[in-house]
């Protein structure tokens, strides 16, 4: 459900949604990936989206297409540093499949 309301940019109720999910199962990775990109959608507030991105990449997320999306939405709010090395994850990740 929250990542259905993130696409349909339903932000506030997505960051409640998955802010209920994480709190359920604070080791999903996925959860933790979706949960960055609503926060800098929703905001934006990158010091929670900068945060909730280290959380889940020490849960080794492995969704790369989720990763290139956080890369993107930190690009293009001049994050670029955030960016580069989101990419880097997510590549180096799908070059190990």
């Amino acid at each position: 459900l929250g990542i259905a309301c993130l696409y349909l940019e339903e932000y506030e109720n997505a960051e409640k949604v998955l802010t209920r999910a994480n709190i359920l199962d604070t080791s999903n990775a996925t959860v933790w990936g979706y949960l960055t990109l609503t926060q800098l959608k929703n905001g934006p507030r990158i010091n929670n989206a900068f945060q909730s991105l280290k959380e889940s990449i020490r849960l080794n997320i492995d969704n790369s297409k989720l990763m290139l999306e956080v890369a993107t939405s930190f690009g293009e709010l001049e994050e670029n540093s955030t960016a580069k090395k989101t990419i880097e994850y997510a590549l180096t990740f799908r070059a190990g499949k």
